[in-house]
């Protein structure tokens, strides 16, 4: 059932037009989240005629991009992902991916994997700056190793989010490949401690 109400106050603001960043590729298929502070967005991966493996920072207040690693994962799209605390430190937590595009485009599925990634984020005090003016927010990768429990299959396409401060909810994506595309309704929830 919908409900009937109006929402009077809806816009859409524009942060960056892509002209200021001739230098990062336009591509679909990005995972993006936003630092906790709520500062700070991250852009992961993505595809722009071959998978992607960079990783940049829009610094909400400066208005401004910079790129704050490349190769920090394997080549990838169409990730999950998602910004979680662990013991009062902030990650950038990335599941999952699209890393071999399917020759049947989305009526196929391409090769996936199942690889869980995470970030420290070292985020900028606000009106903090690094070398030549640029945002001090950084991220490094940290090792994550399952302990417990299963590990979802390989999928991309998924969705991926917070639901607490070290717990993410995941669901279905696509998985298979050309020949038998398989699209996926689990659920699995990752806690991080």
């Amino acid at each position: 059932m919908r409900a009937n109400i109006i929402i009077s106050v809806c816009a859409f603001t524009r942060y960056s037009d892509g002209t200021v960043t001739p230098w990062m590729k336009g591509r679909g298929g990005a995972a993006v989240t936003v630092s906790k502070s709520g500062r700070t967005l991250f852009v992961v991966a993505g595809f722009s005629g071959n998978e992607n493996s960079d990783v940049y920072a829009y610094d909400l207040d400066a208005d401004t991009w910079t790129q704050v690693g490349d190769a920090m994962l394997r080549p990838c799209s169409v990730t999950g992902i998602s910004t979680l605390v662990i013991g009062g430190v902030e990650y950038v937590v990335v599941f999952g991916g699209e890393v071999e595009e399917s020759t049947k485009g989305h009526e196929g599925a391409g090769g996936f994997t199942n690889e869980l990634t995470a970030f420290r984020v070292a985020e900028a005090a606000v009106g903090e700056t690094g070398a030549a003016g640029t945002p001090a927010t950084s991220l490094t990768r940290v090792d994550v190793t399952v302990t417990k429990g299963d590990v979802p299959g390989a999928r991309g396409w998924l969705g991926f989010t917070a639901s607490g401060a070290a717990t993410a909810v995941l669901f279905g994506g696509l998985t298979g490949n050309d020949d038998a595309p398989l699209r996926l309704n689990d659920l699995w929830s990752l806690t991080i401690a």
